[in-house]
């Protein structure tokens, strides 16, 4: 019970570094996805059931500065890490490495757009929001936060396995 409170106070630790970031620096692309490199981590190194729970928890976090509809990130941060999770299982070791890192950013930076316009375009569907534009979810933007995702993702990774001894 108490590894699993100070996991959740670790990601509500990297939520309130991505709010600051981003309150501090508004509109900048440079500022990495700490919870979305939290889920990676995690399913990484966990097994399947907690790896949704902890990605259920990181997207509702998510879910609260999104400015998207609600269940969005939610569901995109359980499809990151149902990817990582099956991909650490399946394609590579259970270490990621610095090429599986990187197609898993490369993966994930692409994926994660596309699934919050079907996510969106389906509420539009329902009459719920007005229809998305598919240029406000991608953008040359992706490449630049893919590289600063993966240059924080090692040293928050070690940091990780540091404080919980995996």
């Amino acid at each position: 019970m108490r590894k699993r409170l100070t996991i959740f106070f670790f990601l509500f630790a990297l939520f309130w570094l991505e709010i600051g970031f981003k309150k501090v620096f508004p509109g900048s692309f440079l500022i990495p996805q700490f919870v979305l490199l939290f889920v990676v981590i995690f399913a990484v190194g966990s097994d399947f059931k907690e790896t949704l729970i902890m990605s259920m928890i990181g997207g509702f976090l998510g879910e609260l500065y999104s400015g998207l509809y609600f269940g969005t990130v939610i569901s995109s941060m359980c499809v990151a890490a149902l990817i990582a999770y099956f991909m650490s299982r399946n394609v590579t070791a259970q270490a990621l490495s610095l090429s599986s890192g990187v197609l898993l950013f490369a993966l994930l930076s692409a994926f994660l757009p596309l699934w919050a316009f079907l996510y969106n375009l389906a509420a539009s569907g329902l009459g719920l929001v007005s229809f998305p534009e598919f240029r406000s979810y991608y953008s040359w933007i992706l490449l630049p936060q893919v590289l600063v995702n993966l240059a924080v993702f090692f040293p928050v990774n070690r940091i990780f396995k540091a404080i919980f001894d995996e």
